[in-house]
Formats: structure tokens, C-alpha cells, sequence
């Protein structure tokens, strides 16, 4: 049995999150239930090209070195609910015995037979790993599950051993020339035979790592700090697929400084108020023009904003916005019989919130605003500036302001704040946004 080289600590990995952390525990964890060597046990060679025919069997296959596996880097993304893995390994080999049937014929000219022993060996081997996750909650606990797992391999130098080949190992140097150049061919068969029949193994083995560890490492630093900014909610019993909610402060956090500078970049502080025509009293006509809203540029988030992903393509985002003091002002033109006076209004508006909902596409990253609206205009105070002998009106006139900023003004003012978010949204980096949360 070959000694096992010292593993890379999982310290010395490049990671970005306490989820990392805890993908490294899980990976440090597999390395400590692999065998070493780790027995394959049988596999079945079949190449059917125009030119190539192979048949062989691989017996008693036993791969080295696996175990010592360095993690090079590890990230995961809980928006897209994706994982990436890069591992590297000095060296991995493989015994095994071969078996190659007489119907086996190379390039069409030569035919192939023989068995024996048969070694392969890789150097500065690099392998770059992708999951696809899911969230799982069918026992009233949170875990985390691999849905779907592939990785792609690289290595600088490749040396293959066989014996008795053509039952002649006196043809051993040309053979293993040949083996050499025929190499890469086999290392892809065998990589698509170990997606095929490793893969399901290593994703259960993995998924049993995950849901297990999902409890007793609640408790630790890493995953405390990661469910402060997560929340999962229950999926409905009408619906048949898993669905998972995630708290998305840091993404509303990133996008809201963007928000301020576009509001004023795009001379929406003050923003100008449409014009109004109105009633009162049944008799009196009220003009309202030159309006104006300050203060648009101090939104913020208000409390915690949410993730929920449908698991198929879209990203759900929604949460809470508010404003610091927001000051309007209106001039009004006053009628009563054909005459009043020109006057002006000072609205202060505090607490006012609006809601906020988007959808990402984790497939390309488009993002749709699918709601921006001023869910509560907050509170109201009026000062009417000018109204000199008609002071008799001003309750009248300041109970209309507040009803048109309760309605159509608050309309006006959703409207403008979505195109505008929209505009900014068509201009963020998105993905490096998501690549930093």
C-alpha cells in the first residue's frame, strides 16, 4: 500500500463565507472516510467509432492517492444556489488488470487482444467541480442538498503500463508508447464512466455528509453568522416542489447606493409633481402647479428584504423602502366665483414607505422590476402660505392636499421612482454584485 502525501490544510483554500467554511468541513470530512487506495472494483470499456473497436474489461481497479486531494477553492453562491470547487493532486494512479476481447481493432489495421496488469498514472492533476443545490426542509429542519454534480479534469503528464498485450510484455516499450498516445482516450472513458457510475455514489455520500451535519454544526460560529442573514420559509402543501426563502439584505445594501446617486444624477431631487385640478365646497376651484417633492435621494432599506428562489430559473426579490423627511411644495390658484387669490402650499411628509419586488433570471442574470409603489405616503402636515381674506378655506384646501398625495400624487410618485429604478437596474453589474454578497 503507498503512503499517503501530506494534504494541503483546508486553511489554505481560498474562501469567501461562513457556507464555504462549511463546504470544507463536509470535503475534509469525505477525505476522512475514502479508503486509501480506494478499490473500483470492475468496469467495461466500450468504443464503437468508425475507425476504433474496443472491448475490454477492467478488473480489481484500485485508484491511489485520492485522499490527498488539496482545496484549492471553494465558493458558493446563494442566490443562483450553485456551488464551484477547484481540487488539485500532486499525483493519482490507478491498478488495475485488463482484459482486451479479439474483436478489439485499432485504426482499422491492427487488432488488439491480450490481459494482464495495466497502471496509469496522472501528474499535477486539476479538477474544477459544479454543483447544483437545493434546500430541504421535509423534516422541519433546514439542509442543504446537492441536486446535480459534474467536474471536468486536466493534468500535465500521463504514463500508462501494459503487459502482455498482443500475450507478448516483450513489446512492452512500444506498447507503452503507444498506451501513452492512446492515453487521453482512455482517461475519457473513464472520466464518462465514472460520471455514469461513480457520480450517484459520491452525491449520495456527500448529501448524507450534508444532511447530517446540517444539526450538529448549527451551533457553530460559521453557520450561526450564515442563518442571521438566512430565513427559509415552508413550502405550501398546494404546491408540489420545495421552495426557498433567503434574506437579501447584503443585495438591497449594494443596490440602494446606486439607487441615491441615479435620483440625483437624473435630477429627480426635487422631482418635479403633476399638475392638478380640483374642487372644494362645490364651488370653489383649485389649480395646484409648479410642484415639487425633496428629499427622494435619502431612500433606504427599512427592513429585511427576501429571496425566494422557485428552483427552476427565477430569483424573487422583495422588501421594504422608506425615506427621511420628504418636503413638496405646490402654488395654487384659488377660485371662487371667478376670484381668489394665488397661494402656495409646504407639505412635509415623514414615514413614507414603498415596496419593492424584482425577479433575476439565474440562467443569464436579466433582472425584471416587477413593483416599485409608495405602499404608505406616511404623515401629512400642510402650511398654507397667502390666503389672506379666504383663510375661511384653508381646512377645505389642506384636506384636499393630503387626499391627492394619499392618491394620484403618491401614484406619481411610484411611477417615477420605477422607471427610475428600472433605468438603474438596465445599468448595474449584476453578476459582479451577486459574485461579492
Amino acid at each position: 500500500m503507498r503512503s499517503k502525501p501530506a494534504a494541503r490544510s483546508s486553511s489554505d483554500a481560498a474562501v469567501s463565507g461562513p457556507i464555504d467554511d462549511l463546504l470544507i468541513a463536509l470535503l475534509e470530512q469525505l477525505r476522512s472516510l475514502l479508503p486509501e487506495p480506494l478499490p473500483l472494483g470492475d468496469l467495461a470499456i466500450d468504443v464503437d467509432s468508425p475507425s476504433t473497436i474496443i472491448h475490454a474489461n477492467i478488473t480489481d481497479a484500485v485508484l491511489h492517492n485520492l485522499s490527498t486531494f488539496i482545496i484549492d477553492n471553494v465558493h458558493v453562491n446563494m442566490f443562483t444556489l450553485k456551488a464551484a470547487v477547484a481540487l488539485s493532486l500532486p499525483t493519482l494512479s490507478l491498478d488495475c488488470n485488463y482484459y482486451i476481447d479479439s474483436r478489439s481493432v485499432l485504426a482499422e489495421l491492427f487488432p488488439l487482444y491480450g490481459g494482464g496488469p495495466c497502471s496509469v498514472a496522472l501528474g499535477n492533476l486539476a479538477a474544477s467541480v459544479d454543483a447544483d443545490l437545493k434546500h430541504n426542509r421535509s423534516d422541519g429542519s433546514d439542509h442543504y442538498q446537492i441536486e446535480a454534480l459534474d467536474f471536468n479534469l486536466h493534468f500535465d503528464t500521463l504514463d500508462i503500463q501494459i503487459h502482455n498485450l498482443f500475450d507478448n510484455d516483450e513489446l512492452a516499450t512500444v506498447i507503452d508508447e503507444f498506451a501513452d498516445d492512446f492515453g487521453p482516450l482512455l482517461v475519457d472513458i473513464l472520466v464518462n464512466d465514472t460520471r455514469r457510475d461513480l457520480l450517484p455514489t459520491i452525491i449520495d455520500e456527500l448529501n448524507d455528509l450534508l444532511w447530517n451535519a446540517s444539526l450538529p454544526l448549527a451551533e457553530t460560529p460559521a453557520v450561526k453568522h450564515f442563518q442571521r442573514w438566512t430565513r427559509w420559509t415552508a413550502p405550501s402543501t398546494n404546491v408540489l416542489k420545495l421552495t426557498s426563502s433567503a434574506n437579501a439584505n447584503s443585495f438591497f445594501d449594494n443596490i440602494i447606493p446606486n439607487l441615491q446617486t441615479f435620483i440625483v444624477a437624473n435630477s429627480l431631487d426635487p422631482m418635479p409633481l403633476p399638475e392638478m385640478d380640483a374642487e372644494i365646497l362645490g364651488n370653489t376651484g383649485v389649480k395646484l402647479y409648479n410642484g415639487f417633492v425633496n428629499g427622494l435621494s435619502s431612500v433606504h432599506r427599512t427592513a429585511d428584504a427576501h429571496l425566494v428562489y422557485d428552483e427552476v430559473e427565477w430569483l424573487s426579490v422583495d422588501g421594504g423602502l422608506g425615506f427621511d423627511e420628504l418636503v413638496a411644495g405646490y402654488s395654487l390658484k384659488i377660485e371662487v366665483f371667478g376670484i381668489g387669490p394665488h397661494v402656495s402650499a409646504e407639505i412635509h411628509l415623514t414615514g413614507t414607505k414603498a415596496e419593492f419586488q424584482a425577479q433575476i433570471s439565474s440562467q443569464d442574470l436579466a433582472i425584471e422590476l416587477g413593483k416599485l409603489r409608495v405602499s404608505d405616503i406616511g404623515s401629512i402636515r400642510v402650511i398654507i402660505h397667502g390666503l389672506s381674506l379666504f383663510g375661511w378655506l384653508i381646512d377645505s384646501i389642506i384636506d384636499l392636499i393630503i387626499n391627492l398625495f394619499r392618491g394620484p400624487i403618491a401614484d406619481a410618485i411610484s411611477d417615477a421612482m420605477f422607471s427610475a429604478v428600472n433605468d438603474m437596474l438596465s445599468e448595474i453589474d449584476l453578476l459582479a454584485m451577486l459574485e461579492n454578497l
